[in-house]
């Protein structure tokens, strides 16, 4: 069993970031190591979300002189070492987190008298130190909950919680209530996040704001949570959050924190990090090569056997679906190192994934694959079409996994300078990524046709730009008709 969070969770680890940018990282000339997958991950390829998906992990211990930030545009397939010591500090990194493939935070303990906060905008082609000794306490921040681009809130030592909302230009101080170490924050949305960190008054401190931040309120008991630290923290939406810590903490909330249920016994092993998919289906990983993984909202969760090759403590988890997740950690014996696993398959098999750096990893972030989609408008002349004629909208979405899935037409029509939705219906992409609809306009205006794909766990949103046609009078004949 690892010791007290504050001393060994310290660094963490979360993935994010895109496919060209750690290739672009090679081209710009940027202090780098990179190794490819070994032969147990050639199998990935059958998955594209996994292969597609782009993402950063973080290290315990700095290498080389500056701290250790990996990253894949490829499901893990190969990692680049991104950063250098000229914009990476000499320090452990403790978490990172990605809003997108282009831009991340990451965050870690305290160098030139204050905590390390780095934000990248460009996939990790350059990692900008954010704040200053008047603006950043002296001490360790250990978790980073980002929103979008421009607003995140991070957490340290002694209780501290800042939050941006102008991309990290500026960071505002935030009163937590506690002097308690803070290791983790989830923000569901600009309103509310959750905060998670070490005993205060002789429980674990768990946190929630619905005001930006302005308060923060500490939920739970100490009857439900006992003396025992929190360490990972994850929220599916406003209601519903996981919280996780020492010694099988393991608790669950579906009404906004106004009640937290255990889902786990007390035991020797701590559970140091957690991953929720949905309200149903969610990630654990625990000390001594422990994974556990649940598909009815915690009421079962079902060990798997990840087949380690020693004895690690699996430290975070990310995932993509209810299929897709990395895991990461560290040898029980230092000696040996960190380690990567990666499942295509609920778990059912784990493949590990090699690394060009050799150090404890804390904490993973992944980005979803965006599909691409097309859409082409047929049945018209110079962009119109005879009233009582169909249009067809077709096109094509990329790449083929997603098919089976939904894509949304929206139609709207011009009307008073406005326009006003008319209709919207979804059809399913085809086997070779094909969709296609049939449309009679039943009256002469100008319309317009755009078609969209909803974000899913394993795909980001994607939508087309708007195709406008013009529906006119049917041309006369020697009947005089309209």
């Amino acid at each position: 069993m690892r010791s007290a969070p504050s001393s060994r969770l310290s660094s963490w680890l979360v993935v994010t970031a895109a496919l060209l940018a750690g290739l672009a990282a090679a081209c710009v000339g940027l202090p780098q190591a990179a190794v490819s997958a070994g032969a147990n991950v050639a199998a990935l390829g059958a998955t594209a979300p996994a292969t597609q998906a782009s993402g950063w992990v973080v290290g315990t211990d700095a290498a080389d002189g500056y701290g250790v930030i990996l990253y894949t545009g490829n499901g893990g397939r190969l990692w680049v070492r991104q950063g250098s010591t000229s914009d990476v500090p000499n320090v452990e990194l403790n978490n990172v987190k990605a809003v997108d493939r282009d831009t991340a935070w990451v965050v870690g303990n305290a160098d030139s008298g204050y905590g390390v906060i780095l934000r990248t905008a460009d996939a990790g082609l350059t990692w900008v130190r954010q704040g200053g000794p008047g603006m950043v306490p002296d001490g360790a921040i250990f978790g980073v909950g980002p929103v979008d681009r421009k607003t995140a809130w991070v957490v340290g030592q002694a209780g501290t919680i800042l939050r941006t909302d102008d991309r990290g230009q500026t960071w505002t101080r935030q009163a937590s209530g506690t002097t308690a170490d803070l290791y983790e924050v989830a923000a569901v949305d600009a309103q509310t996040a959750w905060a998670v960190g070490g005993t205060d008054n002789g429980y674990g401190v768990l946190l929630h704001t619905t005001n930006r931040g302005r308060t923060w309120r500490r939920q739970g008991t100490a009857a439900t949570i006992g003396s025992r630290n929190f360490i990972d923290l994850t929220a599916v939406d406003a209601r519903t959050a996981w919280a996780v810590g020492g010694h099988g903490l393991l608790l669950k909330t579906s009404d906004g924190g106004l009640h937290w249920r255990s889902q786990m016994p007390y035991g020797l092993s701590d559970n140091n990090g957690v991953c929720a998919v949905d309200g149903k289906a969610a990630w654990l990983a625990s000390d001594y090569g422990a994974l556990h993984r649940t598909t009815d909202g915690g009421t079962v969760w079902n060990e798997q056997d990840p087949a380690l090759p020693g004895d690690f403590y699996l430290l975070g988890v990310r995932a993509l679906g209810r299929k897709i997740a990395w895991v990461v950690g560290g040898a029980v014996f230092p000696a040996t190192g960190g380690i990567i696993l990666h499942t295509t398959d609920a778990g059912a098999t784990w493949q590990i994934q090699s690394t060009p750096v050799d150090v404890t990893f804390r904490r993973a972030s992944f980005v979803a694959p965006t599909p691409a989609i097309t859409l082409k408008l047929s049945g018209l002349t110079g962009g119109t079409l005879r009233l009582g004629r169909r249009v067809t909208a077709k096109g094509v979405v990329t790449p083929g996994s997603l098919a089976g899935s939904k894509v949304k037409l929206s139609l709207q029509k011009k009307r008073d300078h406005q326009w006003i939705t008319v209709k919207i219906v979804t059809r399913t992409i085809g086997a070779g990524g094909a969709y296609r609809w049939m449309y009679r306009p039943a009256q002469r205006s100008y319309y317009r046709l755009r078609a969209t794909i909803a974000q899913t766990a394993t795909h980001t949103a994607a939508t087309t730009t708007w195709r406008a046609f013009k529906v006119k009078k049917m041309a006369g004949g020697c009947s005089g008709r309209k």
